[in-house]
């Protein structure tokens, strides 16, 4: 790489540059690949002094997989969305909350009167990665036409299964099942543990960051089973606020010396907790399907936006002494 080259470049454009476009769902947007890339790099140029944007990894379709760490505290709390394609809104929580966070870090604001973002992020940086499985994402939004790579395309074309609900990355894996956890299971003899990019580049971040914990925002249909040392938090209609469940949290920290763990998947989250032995907890929100009006988003993003935070409090995060300034441009 020259020395005036850019170390966040620019993703693989599809072509008439659809950095903008939208595509209309029964009257709500959906973002493009290249507007959420985008939003997460514009955030980072816009807070410099407390915001690093970092390229984690690029999928198989050479998409990039951005993060955003919002915060100066040392630890980090690891947030992620869009392992399974399907899953768009998930995704647009988290560059929504991004971006809340972004605004109230810089104001010294509170949100909802009771969570002081800046003190809570100066103890504990916040890693954001809306979109795992950038392809997944596109094929589920657009197509199997979104795919570049030729091979990959005509592959995934073979299969004959309908786009709308494709759940896995453009080689056709199910990212959730892909994690190289004590409870792996290999379905066929050319699987094996982070074959793919996307969960390589999960690890990396999982691997290199000193976290106290992780949150997986995921629809409530793609969490049948899990072990004793993760927890579930599911958003409900009736207008309980998802983010008072974490109270639990502690209850879980002090039994997890004692938990003998019930391996049952290889998803991010059981990987997590192998790790580190921090809580990981799945973040159940409503199903695409069900998110029928920009009114019905903004009601289910009301009941998420300060969970991430809720934790950090809960932990006794805030307040800690924070790392040295950001240097501009920084990608770690």
């Amino acid at each position: 790489m020259s020395a005036n080259a850019d170390p966040n470049p620019a993703p693989r454009l599809v072509a008439s540059l659809e950095l903008r476009e939208v595509l209309m769902v029964e009257g709500l947007q959906i973002s493009t690949y290249e507007s959420i890339y985008y939003q997460l790099r514009e955030l980072s140029q816009r807070y410099r002094d407390f915001t690093r944007f970092r390229l984690i990894g690029q999928s198989h379709d050479e998409r990039m997989i951005p993060m955003l760490e919002i915060g100066k505290g040392e630890q980090v709390l690891i947030c992620t969305a869009g392992i399974y394609g399907r899953e768009k809104r998930n995704t647009e929580f988290l560059v929504k909350m991004a971006e809340e966070y972004c605004q109230a870090y810089e104001c010294s604001r509170l949100i909802e009167r009771q969570y002081p973002v800046e003190e809570l992020l100066d103890g504990t940086s916040i890693c954001i990665v809306p979109l795992v499985n950038p392809d997944g994402y596109e094929i589920s939004r657009r197509g199997f036409t979104a795919i570049g790579n030729p091979i990959l395309r005509q592959m995934l074309k073979m299969l004959r299964q309908p786009h709308e609900t494709w759940k896995c990355n453009a080689r056709g894996v199910d990212l959730q099942g892909n994690f190289p956890t004590e409870g792996y299971q290999r379905h066929s003899i050319h699987d094996h543990a982070a074959s793919e990019n996307e969960t390589r580049a999960l690890l990396h971040v999982f691997q290199e960051y000193e976290s106290v914990g992780y949150l997986d925002f995921r629809n409530k249909e793609t969490v049948r089973r899990r072990s004793r040392n993760t927890l579930l938090l599911r958003y409900s209609k009736r207008g309980r606020k998802i983010a008072r469940s974490l109270s639990r949290l502690s209850q879980m920290r002090e039994k997890s010396q004692e938990m003998v763990p019930t391996y049952v998947g290889s998803s991010s989250l059981e990987y997590y907790s192998e790790l580190t032995g921090n809580p990981a907890v799945a973040v159940e929100t409503a199903e695409d399907q069900e998110i029928e009006s920009a009114r019905d988003f903004q009601e289910i993003y009301e009941e998420l936006h300060t969970v991430p935070l809720e934790f950090l409090q809960s932990e006794g995060r805030g307040g800690e002494k924070p790392r040295k300034k950001l240097a501009t441009g920084q990608t770690g």
